[in-house]
Protein backbone atom coordinates (compact mmCIF):
# COMPACT_ATOMS: atom_id res chain seq x y z
CA UNK A 1 0.00 0.00 0.00
CA UNK A 2 1.52 3.36 -1.01
CA UNK A 3 2.17 5.88 1.71
CA UNK A 4 0.37 9.19 1.64
CA UNK A 5 2.54 12.26 2.05
CA UNK A 6 2.16 14.09 5.32
CA UNK A 7 0.74 17.58 4.90
CA UNK A 8 3.30 20.18 5.82
CA UNK A 9 2.57 23.45 7.54
CA UNK A 10 3.37 25.22 4.28
CA UNK A 11 0.83 23.18 2.30
CA UNK A 12 -1.78 23.67 5.03
CA UNK A 13 -1.17 27.43 4.91
CA UNK A 14 -1.51 27.50 1.12
CA UNK A 15 -4.74 25.49 1.33
CA UNK A 16 -6.05 27.85 4.00
CA UNK A 17 -5.16 30.88 1.88
CA UNK A 18 -6.83 29.31 -1.15
CA UNK A 19 -9.96 28.48 0.87
CA UNK A 20 -10.06 32.04 2.17
CA UNK A 21 -9.66 33.48 -1.33
CA UNK A 22 -12.28 31.10 -2.73
CA UNK A 23 -14.82 32.12 -0.07
CA UNK A 24 -14.18 35.81 -0.77
CA UNK A 25 -14.46 35.31 -4.55
CA UNK A 26 -17.65 33.32 -4.05
CA UNK A 27 -19.11 36.12 -1.93
CA UNK A 28 -18.25 38.70 -4.60
CA UNK A 29 -19.84 36.57 -7.33
CA UNK A 30 -22.99 36.09 -5.24
CA UNK A 31 -23.24 39.84 -4.71
CA UNK A 32 -22.80 40.44 -8.45
CA UNK A 33 -25.47 37.87 -9.28
CA UNK A 34 -27.81 39.55 -6.82
CA UNK A 35 -27.14 42.94 -8.44
CA UNK A 36 -27.93 41.49 -11.88
CA UNK A 37 -31.16 40.01 -10.54
CA UNK A 38 -32.08 43.35 -8.98
CA UNK A 39 -31.34 45.22 -12.20
CA UNK A 40 -33.49 42.85 -14.22
CA UNK A 41 -36.37 43.01 -11.73
CA UNK A 42 -39.22 45.41 -12.42
CA UNK A 43 -38.90 47.08 -9.05
CA UNK A 44 -35.22 47.61 -8.31
CA UNK A 45 -35.82 49.55 -5.11
CA UNK A 46 -37.80 46.68 -3.63
CA UNK A 47 -34.88 44.31 -4.13
CA UNK A 48 -32.38 46.67 -2.52
CA UNK A 49 -34.66 47.65 0.37
CA UNK A 50 -35.49 44.07 1.29
CA UNK A 51 -31.98 43.42 2.62
CA UNK A 52 -30.93 46.98 3.48
CA UNK A 53 -28.20 48.03 5.89
CA UNK A 54 -30.75 50.23 7.64
CA UNK A 55 -32.93 47.20 8.37
CA UNK A 56 -29.91 45.32 9.73
CA UNK A 57 -29.01 48.24 12.00
CA UNK A 58 -32.57 48.36 13.35
CA UNK A 59 -32.39 44.65 14.21
CA UNK A 60 -28.99 45.08 15.88
CA UNK A 61 -30.34 48.00 17.95
CA UNK A 62 -33.29 45.85 19.11
CA UNK A 63 -30.88 43.19 20.39
CA UNK A 64 -29.80 45.46 23.22
CA UNK A 65 -26.43 46.62 24.51
CA UNK A 66 -23.62 45.57 22.16
CA UNK A 67 -20.04 46.73 22.71
CA UNK A 68 -18.41 48.84 20.02
CA UNK A 69 -15.91 46.20 18.90
CA UNK A 70 -18.63 43.59 18.35
CA UNK A 71 -20.81 46.15 16.56
CA UNK A 72 -17.96 47.11 14.21
CA UNK A 73 -17.13 43.47 13.43
CA UNK A 74 -20.78 42.80 12.62
CA UNK A 75 -20.98 45.86 10.37
CA UNK A 76 -17.78 44.73 8.61
CA UNK A 77 -19.66 41.54 7.67
CA UNK A 78 -23.05 43.11 6.85
CA UNK A 79 -22.12 46.22 4.87
CA UNK A 80 -20.31 44.62 1.90
CA UNK A 81 -22.29 41.37 1.71
CA UNK A 82 -25.94 41.05 0.77
CA UNK A 83 -25.63 37.33 1.58
CA UNK A 84 -24.70 38.12 5.20
CA UNK A 85 -27.58 40.61 5.40
CA UNK A 86 -30.02 38.01 4.06
CA UNK A 87 -28.81 35.43 6.56
CA UNK A 88 -28.85 37.88 9.47
CA UNK A 89 -32.33 39.23 8.72
CA UNK A 90 -33.74 35.74 8.11
CA UNK A 91 -32.52 34.07 11.30
CA UNK A 92 -34.58 33.88 14.49
CA UNK A 93 -33.84 36.45 17.19
CA UNK A 94 -32.14 33.99 19.55
CA UNK A 95 -29.72 33.04 16.75
CA UNK A 96 -29.02 36.73 16.04
CA UNK A 97 -27.98 37.14 19.66
CA UNK A 98 -25.65 34.12 19.40
CA UNK A 99 -24.07 35.53 16.23
CA UNK A 100 -23.53 38.93 17.81
CA UNK A 101 -22.06 37.53 21.03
Amino acid sequence: MPRRPIATERSKKKKSEFDSYFKMASSVMNARMEMVKCKSAESTSQCVEKWSIEECIEVVEKLGDIDGDTYNKLMDKLVPSIEWRKAFLSMPEHKEKILVN
